[in-house]
């Protein structure tokens, strides 16, 4: 599903307003993440859609999906077809090690137009570790991210954690193979890891240099989100400072067959 901005020269269709949502995309490339929709709930346990922009999804009068529209939203009822956390917590029963990949989409939420409100892992992926856990305690934690995250319950608790930044094509089989012990995963962070979101900076600091009698202090900004703790280095104790990290030869194999 994906919010139309424009429609392709010679496409043969009538020039449209942009707004028309249809299911026509097999991946998720352009610059702005026409493919997101976001969720609000209601009182009336009925939920609005809105677009990548914040726009109301409605149901039009020719039986079409629009948004980008004035007006309120269409509410629409959600039915769930099936509970992946309870289908995984399920799956890890009786394993001997579960591998767990969470973290984001190098394509929808980690591109340079997305920004986040914290840096604590998404609500549903955060649930769904912890139901994971409590089925079996023996999980090893892939993160597959290009920011830090604030995962200091996944430390206290899980006996691995592995992470690596959203690579290439070949980037499943290159983990699956530091997983079971083929290569060593020897790496250093390039950048600083927060226990929580009360350490990072004001988010209205970004990157502005003191100028007297302009009102502002200046400082890192938003720029510490990402960047090595330059502005708050021995302020307050990080999770993973940057430049943290050990190569481990790995021999043998890592984990058991029944994962």
């Amino acid at each position: 599903m994906n919010t139309r901005l424009y429609q392709k020269p010679g496409s043969g269709e009538a020039v449209e307003p942009p707004g028309r949502i249809r299911a026509e995309k097999d991946n998720t490339l352009n610059w702005f993440v026409m493919e997101i929709f976001h969720v609000e709930e209601r009182e009336d346990e009925n939920v609005i859609l809105t677009n990548c922009f914040g726009s109301p999804v409605q149901v039009c009068e020719d039986g079409g999906l629009w948004s980008m529209k004035p007006g309120e939203g269409t509410p629409f009822r959600m039915e769930v077809v099936k509970d992946g956390q309870a289908a995984a917590a399920e799956l890890a029963k009786g394993k001997d090690a579960v591998v767990l990949a969470l973290g984001c989409n190098s394509m929808i939420n980690a591109k340079e137009e997305v920004d986040r409100g914290t840096i604590e892992l998404p609500p549903a992926q955060r649930r769904l570790m912890e139901a994971v856990y409590e089925a079996n305690s023996n999980v090893a934690l892939v993160l597959f991210s290009n920011y830090p995250y604030a995962i200091g319950w996944a430390q206290e608790k899980l006996p691995a954690i592995v992470w690596s930044a959203t690579g290439a094509q070949d980037m499943g089989a290159a983990m699956a193979e530091t997983l079971f012990g083929a290569n060593n995963p020897a790496g250093r962070l390039n950048m600083t890891w927060y226990q929580k979101d009360e350490q990072l900076p004001d988010i209205h600091l970004c990157g502005r240099v003191p100028t007297p009698g302009q009102g502002h202090p200046g400082g890192e900004g938003r720029q510490g989100r990402g960047n090595p703790d330059r502005a708050h280095r021995g302020r307050a104790a990080v999770l993973f400072p940057d430049s943290e990290g050990a190569g481990r030869q790995m021999t043998g194999e890592a984990l058991p067959q029944s994962v």
